[in-house]
C-alpha cells in the first residue's frame, strides 16, 4: 500500500491506497505493483491512485480524472519505508 498526503480543495488529508485502487492501476497501466520498486512511479500514477482510492472510499471528487487533477492543491508520496534488519 502507498500513503499519500494530498489536498483536493477540502484541506490536507492523508490516505492509504486500497487493494482495489492498486488493482485498477495495474489494469490501467498493464504494469505490476512490484515494478514500482525498479521503474519508479510517476505523478500521473500518483494522481490515478489518489483518485481511485478516494472514489473507492466514497469521497466527493470529480468522476473525471483530469478534473480531479485540476482541483488538486498538493499531492505527496509519504515515505513509509521502514529499515530492514537490525540497526545500530
Amino acid at each position: 500500500m502507498l500513503t499519500l498526503d494530498l489536498d483536493y480543495g477540502q484541506g490536507p488529508e492523508r490516505i492509504t491506497t486500497s487493494l482495489w485502487s492498486l488493482a485498477q492501476w495495474e489494469r490501467k497501466t498493464s504494469r505490476k505493483i512490484p515494478q514500482i520498486a525498479t521503474d519508479g512511479i510517476g505523478m500521473d500514477d500518483l494522481f490515478f491512485l489518489a483518485h481511485a482510492t478516494l472514489v473507492h472510499h466514497g469521497a466527493e471528487v470529480p468522476k473525471n480524472l483530469d478534473q480531479f487533477i485540476q482541483q488538486l492543491v498538493s499531492l505527496d508520496l509519504v515515505d513509509t519505508t521502514e529499515p530492514v534488519g537490525p540497526t545500530k
